[in-house]
């Protein structure tokens, strides 16, 4: 929750970029990847700035969907909707990591389920909270949503896929918006992004 020029100086930075935007809390808003990680996904698919292996720049509009698999045979090629994002309307599967906190908690009772670092569900219950734990994550759905068949001992496998598809190679990023400028022109892109006019 500090600016741009705290964490520079603190880290001895040649140069900062002031870029997404957090809740008061400090959660981020938007595409956010560290060292390969996502740490945040995608909101309205704002533009975002990222890196790639061999440090080539790139800035588009990003989604990023999971698609999650296991050994119970009634949750094969479920679609996960984000990771690290508050729920929105539209947004039902959501996975979160440890990046989110040590715990989740939802403000209506839905269906949570905690997967270890090995891949097991280790809980899968109806409730409004739950640990994540460490190198795992939980899954928040609701009620009777598709992941509410997953039982303890499930193993499961959970893949994650962008668009464009050569952000799949992204280590490092970070959002904002609305797209200002695209292909040299004037290109402000506030209703796809989902801004308000006032912006």
């Amino acid at each position: 929750l500090k600016d741009v020029a705290d964490h520079a100086r603190e880290s001895k930075a040649l140069a900062a970029i002031n870029a997404n935007y957090f809740k008061k809390d400090g959660t981020p808003l938007g595409t956010l990847i560290v060292d390969g990680e996502w740490v945040a996904g995608p909101i309205f698919d704002r533009v975002s700035m990222g890196i790639d292996r061999s440090g080539k720049v790139k800035i588009d509009r990003v989604s990023l969907n999971g698609l999650l698999n296991s050994s119970n045979a009634d949750v094969d090629n479920v679609w996960v909707n984000n990771i690290n994002q508050p729920r929105r309307h539209g947004s039902h599967l959501i996975a979160y990591t440890r990046r989110w906190g040590s715990y989740v908690r939802t403000p209506l009772t839905g269906h949570l389920v905690s997967v270890n670092a090995q891949g097991q569900v280790q809980d899968s219950v109806d409730a409004q909270s739950m640990a994540i734990p460490y190198g795992g994550f939980v899954l928040s759905d609701t009620k009777d949503g598709a992941i509410s068949s997953l039982r303890r001992g499930d193993n499961v496998q959970l893949s994650w896929h962008t668009k464009p598809g050569d952000w799949q190679d992204v280590v490092e990023a970070v959002s904002g918006g609305p797209m200002l400028v695209k292909d040299g022109s004037l290109f402000v892109d506030l209703k796809d992004e989902n801004f308000r006019k006032a912006w």
